[in-house]
């Protein structure tokens, strides 16, 4: 029979499992494409906004401005899904602005502005600015703070129980470092609010405002990450199976960040999360136990106990730390020419200096510093705590790098979220074509042709031709495959080069009528 201490804690990696499973495979949502189209002229208003997304959402705020800035009253959509359908009626003539924001399955508030013109545009047409840079910083503040606990906290409590020594004043930081982790929960939940709705901080009275916060995978990591800091105090507390807690704890750690964040949710999803698991599991063996270390360097007699023990147990976590991180940046980062060119690609430059920096340290102190204090050379112990303070100090920065990833999309998901538009419009007949990823290489063209009233066309057959005559090659023609009614989709085609190309549609509709359109269309390097 199992052992009576040893039952609930069982019970706990049951519920972690549990939790982990039900998970639903997230990912970060991106409009593929709207119609009308962003920046269309149209010669009739519109009765249907459509905003297409490349997974299933749900809707939060969405507001319509006229071409006075005035606000329009619409209908939100009730229901989310993929593709968002608002019903509009009597738009005036002018430049009028669709501001939207719904939450993807990952937890991410998404939100932008899709701007389109009856008639005219309108003098000095106005776009809708989108996100609040402080309550961004805060996130990236909260989210720092949340690391201080799961790898201080809970990887302070692995190292702990698993040396069994006592150093004074390490399970007082350990603790410490819980209770940051502790108030960091709250503080994520709150701000996941605000920025589902991107709404002040007063609309935190209004319950409502939460929806986006605890329908989202963010409360998953809350919970799970709740659940790592109990076991890690219990750990700590020595009472009740300490090793077993600590090791369940660094489990609901791996577990927690694995369930929200770019990287979890980059396809395919069966290899990113368990590489994010055990990415994260890692570094809270290596970085729980810089602290203690340290405070073993200066509170101890004996030093070289600790350290021996860090030494063997050091070598397979970070192996497997830097292999996982390896495999997160080929998932992340598909075309490494998209580093320099990207937010999250100049984070992710920064973070690999810090990395390859951290790593040196800690090869230095391995090879050097340490066989010095073994030996019991005099001043080593005062050199290796503070190489190792500077470690601390190391990785500091890089967790802030790495929450500052939040406020921009990996290079995976602008490829889907930047596809070059064009509306071509001639007569009665208007064609709305996505080209993703709007850049050199391969791309799938989508196009919806459609009447001014919005009917689909229904056409027999349906070709496109992308030219540049500069390039001094013969046009690009491939044949469209019907996707649904007035949806067609071409695929298997490469854009050789960027620049502004000619791209015409030909549809056949019947034996005697054929619609010809044509139009620029700019492509990225």
């Amino acid at each position: 029979m199992m052992p009576r201490q040893h039952r609930w804690p069982t019970i706990a990696v049951a519920l972690i499992l549990w939790m982990v499973s039900a998970t639903a495979a997230f990912s970060h949502a991106t409009l593929v494409s709207s119609q009308p189209a962003d920046g269309a002229v149209l010669d009739r208003a519109p009765a249907m906004l459509v905003l297409t997304f490349n997974e299933a959402v749900a809707p939060l705020v969405f507001k319509l401005l006229g071409p006075n800035g005035a606000p329009i009253s619409i209908a939100p959509p009730a229901d989310g899904g993929a593709s968002l359908r608002i019903p509009v009626k009597n738009l005036a003539r002018g430049t009028h602005v669709l501001s939207w924001r719904v939450v993807s399955a990952d937890g991410h508030p998404v939100g932008g502005a899709l701007l389109f013109s009856v008639g005219a545009p309108t003098a000095n047409a106005f776009k809708v600015a989108d996100g609040d840079p402080v309550r961004g910083a805060l996130f990236v503040i909260a989210r720092v703070l949340l690391f201080v606990g799961l790898f201080g906290g809970i990887g302070g409590s692995l190292f702990l129980t698993l040396y069994r020594q006592p150093i004074p004043g390490a399970i007082h930081a350990a603790r410490l470092c819980t209770g940051i982790g502790l108030i960091a929960l709250p503080l994520i939940l709150a701000l996941q609010a605000l920025d589902s709705l991107g709404a002040p901080v007063v609309a935190l009275l209004d319950a409502a405002s939460w929806r986006g916060a605890f329908f989202s995978s963010v409360t998953s990591m809350a919970l799970t990450a709740l659940a790592g800091f109990i076991l890690g105090l219990i750990a700590l507390s020595g009472r009740i199976a300490p090793r077993l807690c600590a090791v369940l704890a660094t489990l609901c750690a791996g577990a927690a960040l694995a369930m929200t964040g770019h990287a979890s949710s980059a396809p395919p999803q069966w290899l990113s999360r368990p590489v994010v698991f055990l990415h994260i599991a890692g570094l809270c063996v290596w970085l729980g136990s810089l602290v203690p270390l340290a405070l073993a360097l200066i509170r101890t007699p004996d030093p070289q106990a600790p350290l021996a023990r860090f030494s063997r147990l050091i070598p397979l976590p970070l192996a497997i730390l830097i292999a996982a991180g390896g495999v997160l940046i080929w998932v992340q980062v598909p075309d490494l020419r998209l580093l320099p060119e990207t937010g999250y690609g100049r984070l992710l430059i920064a973070k690999l200096a810090l990395v390859a920096a951290l790593l040196a340290l800690a090869l230095r102190n391995r090879m050097s510093l340490a066989p010095a204090v073994m030996a019991g050379a005099p001043g080593a112990r005062r050199r290796v705590f503070r190489a190792i303070v500077a470690e601390i100090a190391v990785a500091l920065a890089i967790l802030g790098l790495v929450a500052g990833w939040r406020l921009t999309p990996p290079p995976r998901a602008l490829a889907a979220a930047e596809p070059a538009l064009v509306h071509l419009h001639d007569g009665e007949t208007m064609a709305d074509i996505s080209v993703a990823p709007g850049r050199t290489g391969p791309v799938v063209i989508t196009v919806r042709l459609t009447r001014e009233d919005g009917a689909p066309i229904v056409a027999k057959e349906l070709n496109v031709s992308l030219e540049q005559a500069g390039l001094g090659i013969e046009p690009l023609v491939r044949p469209g495959t019907r996707a649904e009614p007035g949806i067609w989709q071409v695929s298997g085609l490469v854009v050789p080069a960027p620049g502004t190309w000619t791209v015409t549609v030909t549809a056949l509709i019947d034996d005697f009528d054929k619609i010809v359109l044509d139009g620029p269309l700019l492509v990225q390097p």
